[in-house]
């Protein structure tokens, strides 16, 4: 026979979901199962927390205790540049994911980088090179900062012709 699982446990998972829609409920139900949790009732959980990110792929934590799961979204700086774009929902059983394209602002990329700073989600010894860090995810997700390419805002970042502050 297994162990019995201890409920009071605090056990912390990590998946990756589509915002606004169930988790993956086969594999979810076989690690919640044990847990005393039913997957049903997370995925609910799932769909309510991330109604906001709808269209955009976040990884979400869930913190099962006591047979109750907490669900939060990990915001990561591709998702929150994503989002900072605009026009990202789309209803996947529908629509294809296009190459996304789209402009946002230098004051955005600040935004965004004050709050991964915060975060603790940044190595980065000063603030720019947190920002430079966004720079470089905003030209990986195929996004223009001020309609330059983050190419020439980084160099200008370094540079020093614009200033981090």
């Amino acid at each position: 026979m297994p162990p019995k699982v201890d409920f009071s446990k605090l056990v912390v998972l990590q998946i990756r979901v589509c915002g606004g829609e169930p988790g993956p409920a086969q594999a979810l139900g076989s690690k919640l199962g044990p847990l005393g949790l039913q997957a049903k009732k997370v995925n609910e959980d799932i769909i309510k927390v991330g109604k906001e990110w709808k269209g955009i792929r976040v990884p979400m934590k869930l913190s099962c205790q006591d047979r109750a799961a907490k669900v939060e979204v990990m915001t990561t700086a591709s998702s929150l540049i994503i989002k900072d774009m605009g026009n990202y929902q789309r209803d996947r059983k529908k629509q294809k994911l296009e190459n996304r394209s789209g402009n946002i602002t230098f004051q955005q990329v600040l935004n965004i980088a004050k709050l991964l700073q915060s975060e603790g989600k940044s190595s980065a010894k000063e603030f720019s090179g947190t920002v430079t860090q966004v720079l470089g995810t905003c030209l990986s997700v195929g996004c223009t900062v001020d309609g330059k390419s983050p190419k020439v805002v980084t160099a200008q970042v370094k540079s020093g012709e614009i200033k981090c502050a």
